[in-house]
């Protein structure tokens, strides 16, 4: 999986790559260095390219919430025959 977020966003990333790391063990959040991600930026996607949650599509200004995108890589692996850990996921 690959995050990229706002250099703001330092916390909220490690919250997130911490939620998705133990929920699949097998799967290593990326990020992006500190200075590089745009502003406003919160994305996270599959190393496929699919977007689990973008801020900047969705113009959302709040924070994702940990367990909610869990829940949606969950699905996404799910419905694509991936079981939650494989690379559906990463």
């Amino acid at each position: 999986m690959v995050i990229e977020y706002d250099p703001n966003d330092v916390e909220l990333f490690i919250a997130v790559a911490d939620a998705i790391e133990a929920a699949f063990p097998s799967v290593v959040v990326e990020g992006n260095e500190e200075a590089d991600g745009r502003p406003g930026s919160f994305e996270v996607q599959t190393s496929d390219g699919v977007h689990v949650f973008s801020r900047l599509q969705d113009r959302a200004r709040l924070a994702p919430d940990p367990d909610v995108l869990v829940e949606r890589i969950a699905n996404r692996a799910r419905l694509t025959g991936g079981g939650g850990d494989g690379p559906a996921c990463r």
